[in-house]
């Protein structure tokens, strides 16, 4: 039976070999054994032998016996205890081995007996509970537990924990840290008649994993409470902002309406930068809104449904764009070559639309902008081209980043704010809408949307 574990310094015997003096003591052996039987043969025959006599048959004696008590039991003896050396050496070396490991293995280590005492700690073990290994033989390892941990301890010994798991969850009561869990992997001893006499356990630190885990929750909550916190601050600086624009913009229209014919001409040229700016500002903070959704918990999910884009799309967007192009001198052309019903999020269709027409008519001076619908190959595409500024091959690569724009600073010869774009990339990821673009500096841009088709309605 197991009781404790210990370790030999050094090997209890040493090699014997075949030297002078084991010769000498043969030797030794054999002229007694000799003498004795020579005499024992005299005394037998009742024949009194001469001392040359005696010598002579005692010297043959001793040639005959020397080699036969070397090869019957000098030899064997020796060859076993040989052997027995061998093996206390490989043991002795085997234990050094054992001993290195467990005294500089990064576990802690411990054995305990059936009645739950500790036989044995290893050095790593005493560190983490900040004691000795006197402090700790004898004691029960249920002492330094928190509470909720006292009756895995004792279950251990039945076998019912080790049955139903290779490893759990404990917390010790550090003498160093106030906190220290670990990781115990617990397997059993047994004796040379298969009967459990104890446990051994490996003990791993995992404090610093814990400690990252509470941080992270922690800080998974505290950023849950920020977005909430962010999502009540947008809505009311939304609701506390537009509403007043809204209200400016609605009199100023109603202003417009029932004294246009009554104002001077340059009073109405004051009118219209109210009115344009105003709606300048509720769309930048539409804009900021729609972009802080999808940057807010992972983003909006998009609501599919089958879409004709000729009917319930684009002719509202279309109407409210043609009088903000007449008022710059252009053309919005509107074209249906052949369609097919889509699957996509109505809000954010619409919203990619809205957006690519807007830049399209604000980054043009003259000519016209045309939006034409045709199928290829079992895909639905929206063309918006326009005879604008276009945009350079090197702005392209970032044209839907975050807050980029081609020209910046306060000189800049376009208003915007870099957003529009990238809600419009954003939007197009979530509905599986490619986008395509095709520009030169100075001739014009082309946006196509393309649709991959589930469902084909065709509408010529």
């Amino acid at each position: 039976m197991l009781k404790s574990i210990s370790f030999n310094k050094e090997p209890i015997v040493k090699d014997v070999k075949f030297s002078p003096i084991s010769v000498l003591i043969l030797m030794s052996i054999s002229i007694i054994i000799a003498h004795f039987v020579v005499m024992l043969i005299g005394i037998t025959n009742s024949h009194s032998q001469s001392l040359s006599e005696i010598l002579f048959d005692s010297f043959i004696l001793i040639i005959l016996l020397f080699p036969l008590l070397y090869i019957f039991v000098f030899r064997p003896l020796i060859t076993q205890i040989n052997q027995r050396e061998n093996a206390q050496r490989e043991l002795f070396v085997n234990e050094n081995k054992f001993r290195n490991l467990v005294e500089t293995m990064n576990e802690g280590l411990v054995v305990q007996n059936n009645d739950g005492l500790i036989t044995f700690v290893n050095n790593r073990f005493c560190e983490l509970l900040g004691l000795e290994q006197n402090e700790l033989f004898g004691n029960k390892l249920s002492n330094f537990l928190d509470e909720g941990n006292n009756n895995v301890i004792k279950e251990l010994s039945t076998g019912h924990i080790i049955d139903k798991s290779e490893s759990f969850e404990i917390s010790l009561k550090s003498f160093k840290n106030n906190n220290l869990f670990t990781i115990v992997s617990p397997s059993h001893i047994f004796d040379e008649n298969n009967h459990i006499i104890g446990t051994l356990m490996v003990v791993t630190d995992i404090t610093g994993r814990k400690q990252m885990e509470m941080d992270l929750i922690e800080a998974k909550n505290k950023a849950h409470e920020s977005d909430k916190l962010k999502s009540a601050f947008l809505n009311l600086i939304s609701h506390e902002i537009r509403t007043p624009i809204n209200a400016i913009v609605n009199f100023l229209s109603l202003i417009k309406e029932e004294y246009h014919d009554k104002f001077p001409n340059d009073l109405i040229q004051y009118i219209n930068p109210i009115e344009s700016g105003s709606k300048r500002l509720i769309r930048t903070i539409e804009l900021i809104l729609n972009m802080a959704v999808e940057l807010t918990n992972g983003g909006s999910k998009p609501e599919t449904e089958k879409i004709i884009i000729s009917r319930e799309i684009l002719p509202s967007i279309i109407k409210e764009f043609s009088c903000v192009a007449e008022s710059k001198g252009l053309r919005l052309n509107y074209f249906i070559k052949e369609e097919a019903a889509v699957h996509a999020d109505k809000f954010m269709a619409a919203q990619i639309f809205l957006h690519i027409i807007d830049n399209a008519i604000k980054f043009t001076n003259k000519g016209n902008i045309n939006v034409t619908l045709f199928r290829s190959n079992n895909r639905q595409l929206i063309e918006i081209k326009d005879t604008g500024i276009g945009i350079s091959k090197e702005f392209q690569s970032k044209m839907f980043q975050l807050f980029s724009q081609e020209e910046n600073g306060y000189s800049r010869s376009y208003e915007g704010n870099g957003l529009g774009l990238a809600l419009v990339k954003k939007y197009c990821e979530l509905n599986n809408i490619d986008i395509l673009v095709n520009s030169s500096k100075g001739e014009g841009s082309a946006f196509t949307l393309i649709f991959n088709l589930k469902t084909v309605l065709t509408n010529n």
